[in-house]
């Protein structure tokens, strides 16, 4: 690529070579391209390069606008970019079985040496695990490894790649690590393979899973909380990167103490459970420096979803936590559905819950001065619960059953025309909603008790706030995504205007139904610290309001 953009996503590249970049040669992705939005970008994500030849960089990128994440390198060497989870300088094992050394050989030749039986396979691995990486080539078929512990050096890799996804099949698979947990500090990563119809339970090892398809098969993650010989527990990681996940009646993925789950850009079809990941992830652990593999560090459990999609699902909760492991999860999606984002349900928090939208309405007839007023409510589902409402400034609570309540209310209003708002605050499944409508009191000569006449009260705008949370965003983002929630109350402020000022730039919004605005921030490219400054200018029935936040922008 000279100039333009060029997306690479999930391949895998064999003995290529070339002068200058091996496998891919990215350059000018710089701002001044003549292209969308005045930029052009190379991203480069979750692929493997096996076996490149020269002596030159496998990926040559020259400029400073593009995205290297998640890539690894086998025996292929690299220039190290800016990014994340790349694996680099990662070597093929020396068993005839996993590698080819011929210029130029293809993948049908690599696989010629690939394990035959799953005793082959077990076996390869035992010989492999305290020297150098292995890397494993399958063939299309069914394998299976079984309950095997396992002591492993603490720089030792695991690659296992397979031929075709939805050929190369695996069904039980029973490998933990026996040794000190934090004497070995390798990953196993899983490649383009299917896992159909099992259980699989993970302890004592790092593991990566990408491009991989799991149908009705369930993972457990570290339920044995191993501790070294320290005895500090040890944090494992437990990555996916576009899998796949089809076809479950139960949770997917339990997640245990001390583990830090990351899935993305992930497919979830078809699932009917209670929830997609079931989690206990408390506690702080230990584990091996990156750069320095025997200096441990602590880190925090936590669970993160983030650029997935999910089709067909029904659940209670995306992810279900413990009350004290709610905090930290983390998620970040576009659901096809409406959602609210939590429930408690006893001991536990379900997070990014899917709920059916409501629809209510409210009435009050015109009535004639000193009279009575009756409030009407439907709620739609035939629901059960209470709903509140506003008549002017005065709030009355009204008890809806199986969807119908009213309320008579002998409170004595002076002539006037009335705004009334119904506010449902949603419970269980059911989100929340709100409707309005005004009535009118009519002016009599001799009201029915004159005594009691009223002057006729303002109807006055209602205060507003802005809740907004200061923000990092890194500044090779393009568009840099920002949320702030508007309430009267505590009633969303819906289909109204807001502003975003962040230094001579300004930023427009519009809220949705429960009052949350995202603003689109682009050409925020500099390092450094600013302060926004939020504002909704207010209308005939609300007051304007603004809130200052920080905004950081780092490399």
């Amino acid at each position: 690529m000279n100039g333009g953009t060029l997306n690479v996503n999930g391949s895998t590249f064999i003995h290529n070579y070339a002068a200058n970049g091996q496998a891919i040669c990215g350059f000018n992705t710089k701002e001044y391209a003549n292209i969308s939005e005045g930029k052009s970008h190379l991203i480069i994500t979750h692929n493997t390069f096996i076996n490149h030849t020269g002596s030159s960089t496998t990926v040559k990128i020259s400029g400073n606008q593009y995205t290297f994440d998640y890539n690894t390198f086998i025996n292929s060497p690299q220039t190290v970019y800016s990014g994340t989870g790349n694996v680099y300088n990662a070597v093929s094992s020396t068993n005839s079985k996993v590698k080819k050394e011929l210029l130029g050989a293809s993948f049908n030749e690599i696989l010629s040496d690939s394990p035959e039986s799953d005793d082959e396979f077990l076996d390869i691995i035992l010989n492999n695990l305290d020297d150098s990486d292995v890397t494993i080539y399958l063939k299309s078929g069914t394998w299976s490894l079984p309950s095997r512990a396992m002591t492993m050096s603490s720089e030792t890799n695991v690659y296992i790649i397979g031929e075709d996804r939805d050929s190369t099949i695996f069904t039980t698979y029973g490998i933990y690590n026996d040794g000190n947990a934090e004497n070995w500090g390798g990953t196993i990563t899983w490649e383009n393979l299917t896992f159909n119809n099992g259980e699989m339970a993970l302890n004592g090892i790092n593991y990566k899973f990408i491009n991989c398809k799991f149908i009705n098969y369930t993972l457990e993650l570290n339920a044995k909380e191993s501790s070294g010989a320290s005895g500090a527990y040890e944090l494992f990681d437990y990555s996916f990167t576009n899998c796949n996940f089809v076809d479950y009646i139960q949770n997917i993925i339990t997640g245990h103490n001390y583990t830090n789950i990351i899935i993305s850009n992930c497919v979830f079809d078809n699932i009917n459970s209670d929830a997609i990941i079931s989690t206990t992830c408390t506690g702080s652990g230990t584990r091996l420096d990156v750069d320095n593999h025997f200096a441990p560090y602590t880190d925090k459990s936590s669970v993160t979803i983030k650029d997935s999609t999910f089709n067909n699902v029904i659940v209670k909760g995306i992810v279900k936590a413990t009350v004290d492991a709610a905090d930290n999860v983390i998620t970040d999606n576009t659901y096809g559905f409406d959602t609210k984002k939590t429930l408690v349900d006893g001991e536990y928090t379900y997070i990014d819950v899917p709920v059916t939208a409501t629809t209510l309405t409210v009435k009050v007839g015109d009535i004639k001065e000193g009279e009575p007023f009756t409030i009407i409510v439907e709620l739609s589902d035939n629901i059960t619960s209470d709903v509140k409402v506003s008549v002017g400034e005065n709030n009355y609570t009204v008890s809806v059953v199986n969807g119908t309540g009213s309320l008579k209310v002998s409170d004595k209003l002076a002539p006037n025309t009335y705004n009334v708002t119904a506010n449902f605050e949603g419970i269980s499944n059911y989100a929340a909603s709100t409707a309005n409508t005004t009535f009118k009191v009519e002016k009599v000569s001799n009201p029915s008790t004159g005594k009691d006449k009223q002057t006729a009260p303002k109807v006055t705008k209602k205060a507003t706030k802005i809740t907004a949370k200061k923000a990092t965003f890194k500044a090779k983002k393009k568009t840099k995504k920002y949320s702030i929630v508007l309430k009267a109350g505590k009633a969303a402020v819906k289909k109204v205007k807001v502003t975003i000022k962040i230094g001579k730039k300004t930023y427009k919004a519009t809220t949705n139904s429960k009052g949350k605005a995202t603003f689109k921030i682009t050409k925020l490219t500099k390092k450094g610290k600013y302060t926004a400054v939020i504002k909704f200018a207010g209308n005939k029935n609300f007051k304007a309001t603004s809130k200052k936040v920080k905004i950081t922008v780092k490399k």
